[in-house]
Formats: structure tokens, C-alpha cells, sequence
């Protein structure tokens, strides 16, 4: 699909613009033929001139456009197979070009447009296929130019034909060089930017448990309170604490307390993290923000989380366990404000012993 897009639109500007181009030489010609017609300077009868300069080439490239742009908007081609379309169809212009107006020298290299238009796909293999249509569309325009030489230095249009072969070869060794360069830009501007977003990202996160951190949490939660009565309906947050942390690491050590705060974080997660996002507030301290849950279903997830964390065993002989508080959505409500009620929440589940959950409204009750 991303294929599509990408290239789909200007494969219609090509053929767009070639219609212009069609136009332009039918009014050159319209032109030329009018100017020839009264200075007397035409070598054929101005019936023939107009069929040979006029009409045929211009009913040509009419009908390539027309197969062009019916091809482009067949859905049973490929999409590889239509990059090749508009491409192919300035081919055939400037074949017709080569053949009508054989005797002007310079037409033998303009073969070298579609070559070098090409390599706007970016593809090499794109690039060398055109590169090897041009070589024999030149080559038959040569053959044929044969057939119209009595009054041609032959010797002369031969040395014309290899300086087209060169100018071909030319075009399309730089337009591998472009490509490559391009393509070199492509990757170092790729990486840069995965390296912004990476640091981006980083500054972000909590790099102990990969939680987004306190400031991401504000931002992320003032956002959510924007958006209310529009594509959010209401919006609920939890402060979570582990109880009795500090004896954890006093008597376990740091490292054992942080196994202890990576767990609970995975833990939270995986049954939260689809519909709220988890964040570390800062130390044992964890927050998750619900957009669009109601209050039993906020309740339930959390009590879900309490009670399997508080049967998992993290310590050799001592159970872990979590207070957490829980305040809803008020209107007018700001961020700090919402998350001090959840804080006060949080508290008071300490105050009933810990290991349980409070919803703000029961502490004002």
C-alpha cells in the first residue's frame, strides 16, 4: 500500500505532463508546416509533409498515452509493472521523434530523457531496463534511418549514431551514480533520524524499567485532559507504591529491589498496557493513566494486578505487596489535581493496612 502511494500519483504527472508535450509538438509542427507551406521552402507536397510531420506523429503519441493511461489504471497490473508505463511511453515519443525527424542529427540521443527520467524511482534495476529499451530503440531508428540516406553523408550519421551510443552510455552510468548517491543521503538522513527518536524516546523512559518517566507521564496526562468531551470521554488514574520498600532494599539490597520494581512493572504492562499507560512515577512510586475505562472497570484491573503481584515470589520467604489509589475525572479538573486525589487515595490504603485499593470518593466519605 505504502508502494502505491508513493508512486502512483506521479506516474499520472508524468503521463500528465507528456499530454502537454504532445501538444507542444503539435503546435511546433502546425507551425513549421504553415511556415514551410508559404515560403515555398517544403520538399514534398503539403499533404504529405503534414501526414509524415503532422498527423502521424501526433496520432501515435496520442495512442501511447491513451494505452498509458488506461494500463496505469488497471488494477490487475502489478505495481512494478506500472512504474515501467510512463516511462515506456516517453520512450515511444521520442522513437517517433527519431524516426520522423531522422534528419536532424541530435534526435539520435534523445533517448537520453526517459533514461535519465527513470531514475526517479530510484531503482537500478528500473534504470538498466529503460537503459537496454533505449539502446534498442536507438539501434531500429538507426536501421531505419538507412533506408532514408541519399541525401545524407552516411559516413558522417554513422559517427553521429556511436556519439548517441556514448551519450546514452553516459547518461545511464550517471544516473547510477546519482541513485547511489541518493541513496547513500537516504541512509544517512534514516539514520539520523532513528537516532533522534531513539534519544527522544530515551528521555522519555525510566532506564530501569522502561516505563515512560514522571515528566512523560504530565505531558501524556495533560493531554488526555484536553482532549475530554471530544475523542476522550473521561480519564481515571492510579498511583500504585510497594509497601514497605525501603526494608526490601535495606535488608535485600538494591539489586533485589530492583528486580522487585521490574517485575511489578512487567506485570503492569501486560494487563494494563493495552488499555492505560504505565508510568514510574519515581522511586516505588508507579502511576497508569485510563483513558475511557469506567470505574469498576479501573477497579477491577487494579485489584487484578494487587493480588497476582502479591502472590508472586520475589523474596526468599516474604511476599511483596502494593497500595493503590484511584481517582476519577471531575470537569475543570487539573493534572496536579488529579493526581494529588489519586496520591491521597493511595494513603489512605496504606492507612487501611496496605495491600489494598482506594477510590478517592470513599476517602472523602
Amino acid at each position: 500500500m505504502q508502494y502505491k502511494k508513493a508512486y502512483d500519483k506521479w506516474r499520472f504527472i508524468i503521463i500528465e505532463y507528456l499530454s502537454y508535450i504532445v501538444f507542444l509538438i503539435l503546435f511546433l509542427e502546425i507551425v513549421v508546416f504553415v511556415y514551410f507551406t508559404y515560403t515555398g521552402i517544403m520538399l514534398s507536397t503539403p499533404q504529405k509533409y503534414f501526414m509524415k510531420y503532422t498527423l502521424f506523429p501526433t496520432a501515435a503519441n496520442v495512442s501511447l498515452l491513451a494505452i498509458g493511461n488506461y494500463l496505469l489504471k488497471r488494477d490487475s497490473i502489478s505495481e512494478e509493472v506500472k512504474d515501467y508505463i510512463p516511462i515506456l511511453c516517453l520512450v515511444g515519443f521520442c522513437l517517433t521523434i527519431s524516426l520522423v525527424h531522422n534528419y536532424f542529427l541530435i534526435t539520435a540521443s534523445i533517448f537520453m530523457v526517459p533514461l535519465m527520467l527513470s531514475s526517479m524511482y530510484g531503482s537500478k534495476k528500473i534504470t538498466t531496463r529503460i537503459f537496454i529499451i533505449c539502446i534498442a530503440a536507438l539501434l531500429f531508428s538507426a536501421v531505419f534511418d538507412g533506408f532514408d540516406s541519399a541525401n545524407r553523408d552516411q559516413e558522417m550519421w554513422n559517427i553521429n549514431e556511436v556519439i548517441a551510443l556514448i551519450l546514452l552510455l553516459s547518461s545511464y552510468l550517471l544516473s547510477i551514480v546519482m541513485m547511489n548517491y541518493s541513496k547513500e543521503k537516504e541512509d544517512e538522513l534514516r539514520e539520523s533520524i532513528i537516532a533522534k527518536y531513539t534519544l527522544e524516546e530515551a528521555l522519555k523512559r525510566d532506564p530501569l524499567t522502561g516505563l515512560y518517566n514522571h515528566t512523560e507521564f504530565y505531558r501524556y496526562l495533560e493531554t488526555l485532559l484536553d482532549l475530554v468531551g471530544t475523542t476522550v470521554k473521561t480519564v481515571s488514574l492510579v498511583v500504585i507504591d510497594i509497601d514497605n520498600f525501603k526494608n526490601v532494599n535495606d535488608t535485600y539490597g538494591h539489586e533485589k529491589g530492583n528486580i522487585v520494581l521490574v517485575e511489578l512493572s512487567k506485570l503492569m504492562t501486560e494487563y494494563c498496557g493495552a488499555k492505560g499507560r504505565v508510568c514510574r512515577y519515581g522511586g516505588e512510586e508507579f502511576v497508569i493513566v485510563f483513558p475511557d475505562l469506567n470505574q469498576d472497570e479501573v477497579w477491577n484491573h487494579i485489584e487484578h494486578i494487587r493480588k497476582l503481584f502479591a502472590r508472586r515470589e520475589l523474596l526468599p520467604g516474604e511476599r511483596v505487596t502494593i497500595s493503590s489509589g484511584i481517582a476519577m475525572y471531575e470537569e475543570g479538573i487539573t493534572a496536579q489535581k488529579l493526581f494529588e486525589k489519586a496520591d491521597t487515595a493511595m494513603y489512605a490504603a496504606k492507612a487501611d493496612g496496605r495491600n489494598c485499593s482506594v477510590i478517592f470518593r470513599e476517602v472523602t466519605e
